[in-house]
């Protein structure tokens, strides 16, 4: 294996390990789950799932995708960052929007050639990539795994039934 073979396998490997994470997590949390409130006042766990589906999709724009329309109703929730408005959305469309969106993701990150993960993403010019040659395709799914981790913890850390439920 190449060097860049080894990086892009580590870093895919650990972004569906991330991905099989919440997967795992969410089929065994009920509706009633998906509804609780991290702390009080705060974001419940559906809506964090909800937010890393719509964030994942992103993704597909900075790797130079079409982003999918896959449920307009909560994309539409999530297209302004600040939006902290309680999530009305059912637990099978959450399951579902998560399910649909990491499947495109997926689908498309299985089709990138290892040489094309160390080019630049949409977001940054050839001249800042000459400068920046970190700041390319793997390091955006780098990211996205950090981000997905961040949540996962958040998750299992601020319920101990979310905590009994993500360590099985």
């Amino acid at each position: 294996m190449t060097e860049k073979q080894v990086f892009t396998k580590m870093v895919l490997d650990g972004w569906k390990g991330r991905i099989e994470n919440v997967r795992e997590l969410l089929k065994s949390l009920s509706d009633d789950d998906l509804k609780l409130e991290l702390s009080p006042g705060k974001n419940s766990v559906g809506w964090v799932i909800a937010h890393l589906a719509a964030a994942n999709l992103d993704v597909m724009k900075l790797l130079g995708f079409t982003r999918p329309t896959i449920h307009p109703g909560l994309e539409a929730h999530f297209a302004n960052q600040e939006n902290r408005q309680p999530l009305t959305a059912s637990g099978t469309e959450i399951r579902d929007f998560w399910e649909k969106s990491q499947a495109a993701l997926t689908q498309k990150i299985d089709e990138i050639p290892v040489d094309d993960w160390f080019t630049h993403h949409t977001m940054i010019s050839d001249a800042d990539f000459a400068k920046e040659p970190h700041r390319n395709k793997l390091n955006v799914i780098l990211n996205r795994s950090l981000h997905t981790a961040h949540h996962l913890g958040q998750l299992t850390l601020h319920d101990p039934r979310l905590r009994d439920k993500a360590t099985r």
